[in-house]
């Protein structure tokens, strides 16, 4: 794999978004896992994927190292266990028998359903129990969801099922970029992902993006969505705002496209709020709700402002169908008030309150 290395990560330095894909290390091989300190460190169950971990992918023939690697093992007083999402349980099965080892074949990792029945198989606690794989998405995502220590080992062979190797594959390579900045040591330099203000701001676009969801499907329902009569709210709305008169349905939209947007957004402002004092800013302690959610509500209300002026201006000035113009508008509108809410949050509502 390319851009592997060997190491130790700083798990607690890795972003919290990456972090469950972190592994406690990374060897080029089982054979340089210190089986000792490991015991010594209380750890005595061994959670090990098969293909291009212990030997290559679809074979049989167990390579001397592994079986040399898996006899000290045993001598340490180490229980060995084989977790694998393969479809041939018949060549696990042999794999398994030559080894001597205990296998769990159950749902596809990353589920944590492998992980547990291997704990409870042995009744193992989570500190007492280590994953050894080549796979970052598999691997070492299920191990950390389920609370066990990973190692990851380059992968000893390139020939491997086509998914992982077109799919997987690439999406390691990416992760991996970020992780390898966060080795023991100080040997890598903090990367794009480890400044608080990026991260912040991955966080703030998350909830964004659901409180957009939310503003903008129930204003398109709205807008857009015929009623039983076949009009939509927006009309029997434009036609409140207009009066009486031959006007066009583009006219028509264009006026109530500012009032139902008050509502909509109003609703997504609670929910923003609720995620980015929880998620978002971490606030600590028992912050009062009310002055906080006062100034919150002040940038959000500048940015409700904000959002229909500049919606409502875009979408004049946007020579389409009706819902084409109100898309473009509500993306425009969506990206202007985004920087202002952020800055304005983050500076104003929660500085000094959150972690």
């Amino acid at each position: 794999m390319r851009g592997f290395r060997s190491g130790t990560f700083e798990r607690e330095s890795v972003p919290r978004v990456l972090r469950a894909f972190s592994p406690k290390s990374a060897v080029e091989s089982i054979q340089e896992i210190e089986l000792r300190v490991l015991r010594e460190q209380g750890k005595r169950l061994l959670l090990l994927d098969v293909d291009n971990t212990l030997l290559p992918w679809r074979e049989e023939e167990i390579p001397p190292a592994t079986m040399e690697w898996v006899a000290e093992a045993k001598a340490l007083g180490f229980d060995l266990c084989l977790v694998s999402n393969t479809r041939n349980p018949e060549r696990l099965a042999r794999l398994a028998e030559k080894l001597g080892a205990d296998t769990v074949r159950d749902k596809f990792k990353p589920s944590r359903r492998m992980f547990t029945i291997a704990l409870e198989r042995y009744q193992a606690t989570q500190d007492e129990a280590l994953t050894i794989g080549d796979q970052l998405l598999t691997d070492i995502l299920g191990a950390n969801r389920s609370g066990i220590d990973a190692i990851w080992v380059r992968p000893m062979a390139k020939r491997e099922f086509v998914g992982t190797r077109i799919v997987s594959r690439r999406v390691e390579r990416m992760i991996g970029t970020f992780l390898y900045r966060h080795f023991s040591g100080g040997a890598a330099t903090p990367g794009l992902f480890s400044h608080s203000i990026i991260q912040h701001m991955i966080r703030f676009a998350l909830v964004g993006g659901l409180s957009t969801i939310l503003d903008a499907g129930l204003h398109g329902v709205l807008m857009l969505a015929p009623l039983l009569d076949g009009k939509t709210v927006a009309d029997s709305v434009g036609h409140a705002m207009l009066g009486d008169g031959n006007w066009t349905a583009k006219q028509v939209s264009d006026a109530a496209f500012g009032p139902l947007k008050v509502p909509t957004t109003a609703l997504a402002i609670l929910n923003s709020y609720y995620w980015n004092r929880k998620w978002t800013f971490a606030v600590e302690g028992e912050v009062p709700h009310g002055p906080m959610i006062a100034r919150f509500f002040a940038v959000a209300l500048v940015g409700l402002v904000l959002s229909v002026v500049v919606g409502a201006y875009v979408k004049r000035l946007l020579h389409m169908p009706v819902e084409a113009s109100w898309g473009g508008a509500t993306l425009v509108a969506t990206v202007v008030v985004y920087f202002w809410n952020f800055f304005g949050q983050r500076y104003f509502t929660f500085r000094g309150h959150g972690r």
